[in-house]
C-alpha cells in the first residue's frame, strides 16, 4: 500500500511540474488588446472620445451625428489603425466598427455622417492599434 501511495505521489508531482513548466513558457505579450470600458492605446495613454447628437427630421430622432477621438499624438502613432466602437446599454456593438489610419500630423480623427439613435448609446470606445 505504502509503495503504491508513493508512486502515486511521484507520478503527481511529475505530472504538475510538467504542466507547470509548460505553462510558464507561455508568453502573452501585446499592446493592442484589451476588455472593458477602458480605452485599448498601443502607442497613445491620452486619448479622448467624445461624440455630438443631433436631430435627424427624416428619422424623426436624435442620432449621433460625429464621433471625435482626440489626443492622438501622431508622431507617435503614425501608421497605426484607430479603430472607434459604439456600445448599447447591453454591451451589444451599435452600427459598425469606425477605423482609420493615423497620419504623423493628426492630433484628432472625426468620424461624421452618423445615424446611430441617441438614445441606444451607452459608451464609445476607442483603440489605437499597430
Amino acid at each position: 500500500m505504502k509503495k503504491r501511495l508513493t508512486i502515486g505521489l511521484i507520478v503527481g508531482t511529475a505530472v504538475f511540474a510538467a504542466v507547470f513548466g509548460m505553462a510558464a513558457n507561455l508568453g502573452v505579450q501585446s499592446d493592442s488588446l484589451g476588455a472593458g470600458a477602458a480605452d485599448v492605446v498601443s502607442c497613445d495613454d491620452s486619448i479622448s472620445v467624445a461624440y455630438t447628437t443631433g436631430w435627424n427630421a427624416t428619422a424623426k430622432k436624435y442620432v449621433v451625428n460625429t464621433i471625435t477621438v482626440s489626443g492622438i499624438d501622431g508622431a507617435t502613432c503614425a501608421g497605426h489603425k484607430l479603430s472607434v466602437t459604439v456600445l448599447d446599454g447591453k454591451g451589444a456593438v451599435l452600427g459598425s466598427e469606425l477605423t482609420d489610419t493615423v497620419a504623423s500630423t493628426d492630433s484628432s480623427k472625426t468620424f461624421s455622417g452618423l445615424t446611430l439613435a441617441a438614445t441606444n448609446v451607452e459608451d464609445v470606445h476607442a483603440a489605437l492599434t499597430e
